[in-house]
């Protein structure tokens, strides 16, 4: 996390976090505004947050971008690859499984049988057997592309910063002969070494989990024009909206004071 302002986003991905069964959320932070501090500060108050101080920038001259001939550094993008590995060894004994991600993803099961990462896992350890890590194939849903039913943008979201993710149901169709990016969700003890998309060195590898059984939701700006034909509808997201939508009303009128209308 840095330079980080995108309220809305952040409230919605830790409670739709919390329905899918996640524990803990680990934050390697830099910085972020006032209002963020707000929100990290009530779920730390919670014991469902851990903030990791991430001050690597002040002693390093970090790139601020993942494009090394845009901005260069003596360290790439504000140290990810060993926060990345830190987060590994820093929870190896404390948790089953870790999840290597970023705050704007979310790695959501596709069968609606399969209602959280408990039912998940448990499947993917039958298919797929319990010495591997998980790799969840990465799905663009661009913030350009946004639709405007009331029923997933309560009026009173509307003055708070930040992304609705229940506003974005078209996802950029793949091509299957580019290589596509992916998380990973792993039993840390498995692992020696991770990168950002996967692991570099693991006992037992890396498998890539069908896509039909689960996938990766990501949510981003993206540069060029996106033809109509390239796009596909998937709206996974708000059959959880039932249960997500009170639970960030009810943050946001907790930590914020926003009124319900």
């Amino acid at each position: 996390m840095y330079d980080y302002t995108n309220v809305l986003e952040l409230v919605q991905t830790m409670e739709m976090f919390k329905i899918l069964g996640i524990q803990r959320v680990a934050i390697y932070k830099t910085n972020c505004d006032p209002t963020v501090q707000k929100v990290l500060d009530y779920y730390v108050m919670q014991k469902f947050v851990e903030i990791i101080p991430w001050t690597i920038s002040s002693h390093l001259k970090v790139s601020r971008g993942w494009k090394n001939w845009e901005s260069p550094g003596e360290l790439h993008y504000f140290g990810q690859i060993p926060a990345l590995n830190d987060c590994v060894y820093r929870y190896m004994y404390q948790s089953r499984y870790v999840a290597l991600q970023d705050l704007d993803e979310i790695i959501l099961p596709v069968p609606v049988s399969l209602e959280n990462w408990t039912e998940l896992l448990r499947e993917l350890e039958r298919k797929y057997g319990r010495n591997v890590g998980f790799e969840f194939e990465n799905n663009f849903f661009p913030l350009t592309i946004k639709e405007t039913n009331p029923d997933y943008s309560p009026d009173s979201w509307k003055n708070v910063v930040g992304v609705n993710i229940l506003k974005y149901m078209k996802k950029l169709r793949i091509d299957p002969s580019k290589f596509n990016n992916f998380k990973v969700i792993v039993n840390p003890r498995l692992v020696y070494r991770s990168t950002v998309h996967g692991l570099l060195q693991s006992v037992g590898g890396t498998i890539r989990v069908d896509s039909n059984i689960a996938h990766l939701y990501r949510f981003r700006n993206i540069t060029f024009n996106v033809p109509e034909n390239s796009l596909i509808q998937d709206t996974r997201l708000r059959d959880y909206a039932g249960r997500l939508i009170p639970a960030i009303s009810n943050v946001l009128t907790e930590v914020l004071d926003v009124q319900r209308i």
